[in-house]
């Protein structure tokens, strides 16, 4: 059975979507792009970690995205968005999101296969500190992530198809994940009998 997977990231600051994606994308998922408004950290690359845009550019654009979001941060407003098209390229893709846009379009994402990265605090929150984030905006996001994670974290069996629940390397996690995806090719397992942790 030929089928191709759209992976679909979604996870608190600090729980390791972006390296998870670079790694996938090694072997042989595209990497899918959001756009933001948000300003470049020194460690980012435009285009490659994000496309980064003036608001007046991502207003040119935002009629073709999907999963469209607005945060208030101590820096001001700051918005993301991404093409579905991308998405549901022909061949396999991995994306972020965060759960509302997921539930937003996740009915849209053709052969998709959500994975909640859902690390302890202390291991997310040290990340991000240890990266250079202002420990005012982590507070303020892990405040957020709060809210917005509650209705993920209450059916993440029900909307996601795999859940990683403790650090690993980055190695062990795309290995697995590759075994689920092959297990859910050759019908081995489905939507309906996905794996837990």
């Amino acid at each position: 059975m030929d089928i191709t997977n759209h992976i679909v990231l979604i996870g608190k600051q600090g729980s390791g979507k972006t390296s998870l994606a670079k790694a996938l994308g090694n072997v042989g998922f595209t990497r899918v792009i959001s756009c933001t408004t948000r300003p470049r950290r020194s460690n980012e690359i435009n285009g490659v970690d994000y496309s980064f845009l003036t608001d007046e550019a991502f207003n040119a654009i935002a009629g073709d995205l999907v999963a469209v979001r607005s945060y208030e941060t101590i820096y001001g407003e700051w918005r993301y968005g991404i093409d579905l098209r991308d998405i549901n390229a022909d061949g396999p893709t991995v994306c972020i999101l965060d759960p509302d846009g997921y539930l937003e379009i996740r009915n849209k994402i053709k052969d998709r296969f959500a994975i909640y990265l859902d690390l302890p605090r202390d291991i997310r929150i040290n990340r991000v500190l240890a990266r250079g984030d202002d420990p005012e905006e982590v507070a303020r996001r892990e405040e957020d992530d709060e809210i917005m994670f509650g209705y993920l974290d209450a059916r993440y069996q029900e909307l996601c198809d795999l859940r990683i629940a403790r650090e690993r390397s980055i190695e062990d996690d795309v290995a697995r994940i590759q075994r689920y995806l092959r297990a859910f090719n050759d019908g081995s397992i489905n939507y309906d009998g996905r794996p837990g942790e």
